[in-house]
């Protein structure tokens, strides 16, 4: 049985002394939650490449109730991307990934971001949708030698203007090469 949550969901900035909780939390996620949407191979390369802390230059925000961490999501800025957000697997379906990823749209939009791109798991796909996300293409990220599908998506924040346009295939061009750029490192470590 799921604990009840009485209290208020806080979102903050990230500490360096979360970064064990972080590595926990996106773990056992990964384990229990996306267990039913990727292969044994797939999930295993997935768990190998969240059992280490994060290295990216990303704003990371925590959700805690009393005090305990419950959940994380990460934004990579530039090429403003999602690259993260998971909720422990005790407290998913309470609105905190909401929470979180409202949190990183705002600091989007304070920072005149003008769209927001995220290579959502097979897992996450629904969230993504039912928080505005639209869907641009299927894609494979490559992880330990082995391939995981996902989806790109994207939200728009602030409305386009003309110059916009010319920026949305650039970061479009950016958000790509850097998922892979990640991929890549992380494969080496």
């Amino acid at each position: 049985m799921k604990p009840q949550i009485n209290q208020r969901v806080t979102i903050r900035p990230a500490k360096p002394e979360d970064e064990d909780k972080i590595v926990e939390i996106q773990y056992n996620a990964i384990k229990i939650i996306a267990a039913k949407d990727y292969s044994h191979k797939q999930l295993n390369a997935l768990l190998k490449s969240k059992s280490i802390p994060r290295k990216s230059p990303e704003t990371v925000f925590i959700a805690e109730i009393n005090g305990q961490p419950v959940g994380f999501a990460s934004l990579l800025s530039p090429p403003n991307i999602i690259s993260a957000v998971f909720v422990d697997p005790n407290f998913i379906r309470r609105n905190i990934g909401t929470l979180l990823i409202h949190r990183l749209e705002k600091e989007a939009i304070k920072n005149k971001v003008p769209i927001l791109w995220v290579y959502s798991s097979l897992t996450g796909y629904s969230f993504y949708r039912a928080n505005g996300y639209q869907t641009i293409r299927k894609a494979y990220l490559p992880l330990y030698s082995t391939y995981i599908p996902c989806i790109q998506m994207k939200k728009r924040l602030l409305t386009i203007t003309s110059n916009e346009i010319r920026k949305e295939l650039y970061q479009f061009i950016a958000a790509t090469a850097i998922a892979i750029a990640i991929v890549y490192f992380l494969i080496k470590v």
